[in-house]
């Protein structure tokens, strides 16, 4: 039973560490519209892509990520029932496993549908491209969401 509280407690902790929205992104559309977009400017600078690759490239993210997108509603879904059976105290243990494996078999979908999506741009971007792409995701979802949290820049990170 403690191996049970310890996994839900595990798996529970990042829902209640974002609690804007999923990835702790704001949930008004225009916002993340605007976030969107400023994102796809920066990222045509920073890999220097031509207006024909552009269009190429932004097609294949953009089918890419409505897919996560996807997952991660469902990834969302099944957080909040299991929080649910959670408070309730009255849900077999077996359930709740069936639970936790449920997220985790999402979360391994969203993992596979990146590397997939990397690979796919294979003959768009050169691998210094696709180091920089995964690059800049990283530092730009991380400072937005210092800013929207509030805590200090990590220098040399």
């Amino acid at each position: 039973m403690k191996r049970i509280l310890n996994i839900i407690v595990f798996v529970l902790f990042p829902m209640l560490l974002f609690g804007q929205g999923r990835d702790g992104m704001p949930r008004d559309p225009k916002s993340i519209e605007k976030i969107e977009r400023l994102e796809q400017i920066k990222l045509i600078e920073v890999l220097n892509l031509s207006e024909e690759k552009s269009v190429r490239f932004f097609a294949r993210r953009n089918e890419f990520r409505s897919g996560q997108r996807n997952l991660m509603m469902e990834r969302d879904k099944l957080f909040s029932e299991l929080e649910k059976e959670v408070l309730s105290g009255e849900t077999p243990e077996q359930q709740l496993n069936n639970q936790i494996q449920a997220i985790l078999d999402l979360e391994k979908k969203l993992s596979m549908g990146k590397e997939n999506f990397l690979k796919s741009v294979n003959d768009l971007l050169t691998q210094e491209q696709i180091a920089k792409l995964v690059l800049f995701e990283h530092k730009f979802r991380r400072e937005l969401t210092q800013s929207l949290i509030g805590k200090p820049k990590r220098n040399n990170r």
